[in-house]
C-alpha cells in the first residue's frame, strides 16, 4: 500500500487500480486482459511497449498526450531509435528494471533536451506477462512537465548522462 500511497495523480493511481483489478491472485496480468474500452480517459496517457529480444523496447502505442508532450510519434520505434542514447539508456534501465523484478515501478524523471527546458515525467509502469509470469509487455503511463515533490519513499536515485531519474519498485 505504500507504493500506492506515492501515486499522488488520479492519471497513475487509476491505471494502477485497474491493472491491479486483472490480475488472478498473485499472476500478472496479460495484454489481453487490458480491454482500453474500460480506460478511455487513461488512453492520451498510455504507453504500451513489447519486450524485445534485443535489449530494449519496442513502442506499441503511444497515447496523444504523450506524443504531444514529447513533440514526436515513436510507436513502432525502440527506444534506441526514437531518443537520445544517454536518455534511452537511461529509460531502458528503469524499464528493466520492472520487466526483471516483475512488479509495478513508479519513476520520477528530469531530463534536458539538447535545445529545450529541462524537462520533468512522471510514468507508472507495470508489467504484463503472456503466462503470468515472464513479463512480455509493459503497460504504463507517463505525465510530461509533470511537477512532482519527492517523497523519501523514492530513495533510489541514478545520474545517467544528463538524466536524472529516481525509480521505486512495489514490493
Amino acid at each position: 500500500m505504500k507504493f500506492y500511497k506515492n501515486l499522488a495523480d488520479p492519471v497513475h493511481q487509476d491505471l494502477y487500480r485497474y491493472w491491479n483489478s486483472k490480475r488472478q491472485g498473485t499472476a500478472l496480468p496479460a495484454r489481453r486482459d487490458i480491454d482500453p474500452v474500460e480506460i478511455p480517459h487513461l488512453l492520451p496517457h498510455i504507453l504500451m511497449l513489447d519486450v524485445t529480444d534485443a535489449p530494449g523496447f519496442r513502442y506499441r502505442l503511444v497515447g496523444t498526450a504523450v506524443v504531444n508532450g514529447v513533440g514526436r510519434d515513436p510507436t513502432g520505434l525502440t527506444f534506441g531509435n526514437s531518443l537520445p542514447a544517454d536518455y534511452a539508456a537511461a529509460l531502458t534501465t528503469l524499464y528493466e528494471r520492472v520487466r526483471d523484478a516483475g512488479v509495478p515501478g513508479f519513476a520520477v524523471s528530469e531530463f534536458h533536451e539538447e535545445k529545450g527546458p529541462e524537462r520533468f515525467c512522471t510514468r507508472l509502469i507495470l508489467p504484463l506477462a503472456s503466462d503470468g509470469k515472464t513479463v512480455d509487455k509493459i503497460i504504463a503511463t507517463s505525465l510530461i512537465d509533470q511537477r512532482y515533490i519527492r517523497h523519501s519513499v523514492l530513495g533510489l536515485e541514478d545520474r545517467l548522462g544528463t538524466h536524472r531519474a529516481h525509480l521505486v519498485l512495489d514490493e
